[in-house]
């Protein structure tokens, strides 16, 4: 397609597609605008003899339709969106509450469940508190020396939970002897006594007599003094040597004392241990 002859500003000039009709040369290239020769009212190619007959098209080549069209269609996209937006949130809303309200039932449901712990938690407590009353509570059977008031003579035996235990000797004066050599330090409270005593286990798995056996003497005083209190070593063999023992195995060994002399006479001497059921099992034997 051919450009107008001469200098070529933005004007009207013939079409050289269509005969009889104008087209709009805008400086570089046509344009799409056109318009019958009978209309255009001035010579062909003017544009200093006033203004053209006809507005000049958008010299860009933008059909007018779409700069008119395109500003309504970008504000109903930005209404689609509000509506969208708004609508959404609605939902979002109810979707908080009813998470809201399930939330409120789970928390519910766990302050429930941690209510019942704590329930089981006082439960448990109580149960321990009975153990605990239980491991106070000697066991007391009748017969000879389940009592302070019938104790057993020296020599005899009696059950001490898995063991059975026999008070072969007492020497409630040992302190000479303990002291002799200069080891041990004199007595705390005045006098060492010293308790021989013989064991069998009669259990059914294994037996340490010297940590499950306790032997204390219960003065004349109301104040009972027990062998681990005591500071010094008995003279040999002691018991704290006794080895572990199986069903039947046997050991014998002295414990050692220590009292005051207002402790005397009047005592009396008891074994003492725990039986599976967490009940102090306890045995009497007199001194004399």
């Amino acid at each position: 397609m051919t450009a107008p002859q001469g200098p070529n500003p933005p004007a009207w000039h013939p079409d050289p597609e269509r005969p009889g009709m104008l087209r709009w040369w805008d400086g570089e290239r046509w344009t799409d605008h056109r318009q019958p020769v009978s209309s255009a009212g001035q010579p062909t190619g003017a544009t200093a003899a006033g203004p053209p007959f006809v507005s000049p098209p958008n010299q860009g080549g933008v059909p007018k339709w779409l700069l008119i069209g395109a500003p309504i269609l970008v504000l109903l996209i930005i209404i689609g969106v509000v509506v969208a937006v708004v609508a959404g949130g609605d939902d979002d809303g109810e979707d908080v509450t009813t998470g809201s309200t399930t939330s409120s039932s789970v928390v519910s449901s766990t302050t429930a469940e941690e209510t019942t712990t704590t329930e089981d938690e006082t439960t448990t407590t109580d149960e321990e508190t009975t153990t605990t009353e239980d491991e106070t509570t000697t066991t007391e059977a009748s017969g000879e020396g389940t009592t302070r008031d019938n104790p057993l003579p020296i020599g005899e035996s009696a059950q001490v939970g898995d063991y059975t235990v026999t008070v072969t000797e007492f020497i409630p004066d040992a302190t000479m002897e303990m002291t002799a050599d200069g080891f041990n330090d004199p007595p705390t409270n005045g006098l060492y006594g010293v308790v021989n005593l013989a064991v069998t286990y009669t259990g059914d798995e294994e037996g340490e007599p010297s940590f499950e056996l306790t032997v204390t003497l219960s003065g004349s005083d109301a104040v009972q003094y027990v062998d681990f209190d005591c500071a010094a070593l008995p003279p040999d063999p002691g018991l704290f040597d006794a080895p572990t023992l199986e069903r039947g195995g046997m050991a014998s060994g002295n414990v050692c004392l220590d009292y005051p002399p207002a402790a005397l006479p009047g005592e009396v001497l008891f074994v003492e241990t725990t039986d599976e059921d967490f009940n102090t099992v306890r045995r009497y034997w007199t001194t004399g």
